[in-house]
């Protein structure tokens, strides 16, 4: 949920609300799901189902991010 209410800027509430709203979606459980966005977070790479699914769902918002943060720092 950290990740979310960091890069959303939402509250706690709403970022389980996500979290819930993927795992509801794809069938995958909330702490192999929110394991995988961590990982979405952290750079790390996977081939998992999980990591499939962490990307779809918040790639972009990933992306975006660390675009911001380079763009900041440079």
């Amino acid at each position: 949920m950290g990740v979310l209410v960091g890069l959303r800027g939402c509250s706690p509430e709403e970022a389980f609300a996500e979290l819930a709203r993927v795992v509801n979606g794809s069938g995958i459980g909330i702490g192999r799901i929110s394991g995988a966005l961590v990982d979405l977070a952290r750079g790390a790479s996977g081939s998992s189902a999980e990591h499939a699914e962490a990307f779809s769902a918040w790639g972009t918002l990933i992306d975006g991010a660390k675009t911001r943060t380079v763009g900041a720092v440079g």
